[in-house]
């Protein structure tokens, strides 16, 4: 079993996309009131009593009053259940209609919503709240908490949740329901400005992906045992790593078998091979994503990578290896921690003459077709798209 220190190659693809306009009709339409504007928006599955599985789909939405530095700024949550109605001639699209079931205002904007063991989780500023929708026509209160600053990002996982803070790095969540409460489990002591967090998942292990305003992107993982965790009171920052443009969503895919297709194995290796690859978008239209690697895997490349920074002309000049270094304008007690490849520049031995992909092997102690082969397990479990 891989450990979450050695994380996959960071693979950054910029993509061009030509967008079509199309003359599109919408089927259904909900109007907000004036200075009225949608901070939040998910589909949740939530309890219910409607269902033979006890969960049911709604489209949950947290909105926010943008008005003058004189007035207190609120918000609103909705809950939407989406009926089948009979389309209209010609228009198979207007199947569904969306119909409002709860609009309450809030003591706060809504920042963020998640839902958390059937229930809804709502971050309003420097509060969070649990809420359990009973009766499809009302909200209660079930936990709450407070946090940092101003809570902008959660990410549930089961009954665990992450809480990214517009100044004050990640916060690990945990809820009870025997309970009811909301703790904390953990925490990043370090000034960070979270952009955007994620899972990054590997077998039965667990890791934390955050983004923040200075383009990196950092991985931590909750380790009571580490004395530098302060007995799991601190977050462990296990790598590093500086994509150059802002990263603003994230998002996970369960990995493809590495198994060939139709083998006998290829279900048992599927249900071993428990990875998930962590997608991320940018402010500046590109692609990427991050896949935990086995350890035996990540040194191979690891060693790789230093040779072709050595050996490789550099593109305009630039150092990948100094690009790709985690930057900062914080002081911090805590060295950088280079657990992460850089995917681009490993795949540009695949370009490379067979002399030179020879000599880069020798070099590493290893043979050409074991890197390809390498190469070649990273691109099949991650090619989604």
């Amino acid at each position: 079993m891989c450990s979450l220190e050695h994380v996959a190659p960071w693979h950054l693809l910029v993509a061009t996309v030509s967008t079509l306009v199309e003359c599109v009709t919408s089927a259904c339409r909900f109007s907000l009131e004036d200075n009225e504007h949608v901070t939040a928006m998910k589909v949740m599955l939530l309890r219910s009593l409607e269902t033979m599985s006890g969960r049911k789909e709604y489209i949950v939405m947290g909105t926010t009053y943008i008005c003058s530095e004189d007035t207190s700024n609120v918000g609103k949550i909705y809950v939407f259940d989406v009926l089948d109605v009979i389309p209209e001639p010609g228009k198979p699209l207007t199947k569904n209609k969306l119909k409002c079931l709860y609009n309450q205002e809030q003591k706060g904007i809504v920042s963020s919503l998640e839902v958390v063991d059937g229930l809804i989780l709502s971050c309003m500023g420097q509060k969070i709240f649990m809420w359990n929708f009973k009766d499809n026509k009302d909200l209660v209160g079930v936990a709450f908490i407070d946090t940092e600053i101003y809570s902008h990002r959660a990410v549930s996982l089961k009954n665990f949740v992450v809480i990214g803070d517009v100044h004050h790095s990640i916060q690990l969540l945990k809820y009870k329901e025997s309970r009811r409460t909301l703790s904390l489990v953990s925490q990043d002591p370090q000034p960070v400005d979270v952009y955007a967090n994620e899972y990054l998942i590997d077998g039965n292990q667990m890791g934390i992906v955050v983004s923040d305003s200075d383009q990196n992107l950092i991985i931590y993982q909750y380790q009571p045992e580490a004395p530098e965790s302060g007995g799991g009171k601190y977050l462990i920052r296990q790598g590093d790593i500086n994509v150059g443009s802002h990263v603003n969503v994230m998002f996970r895919l369960r990995c493809h078998t590495s198994a060939p297709l139709g083998s006998p194995h290829e279900m048992q290796v599927l249900m071993q091979d428990r990875r998930h690859t962590t997608y991320f978008a940018t402010l500046d239209g590109s692609v990427g994503y991050l896949l935990p690697l086995p350890e035996t895997t990540f040194r191979r490349l690891k060693m790789l990578q230093i040779k072709l920074v050595q050996g490789l002309s550099h593109n305009a000049g630039l150092n990948p290896k100094a690009f790709r270094a985690f930057q900062t304008h914080h002081q911090y007690l805590c060295s950088p921690q280079h657990r992460i490849l850089d995917g681009e520049l490993l795949w540009r031995y695949i370009q490379l003459s067979r002399k030179e992909k020879a000599d880069f092997a020798k070099q590493i102690g290893t043979s050409v077709g074991q890197i390809l082969e390498d190469l070649k397990e990273v691109d099949k479990v991650s090619a989604h798209f």
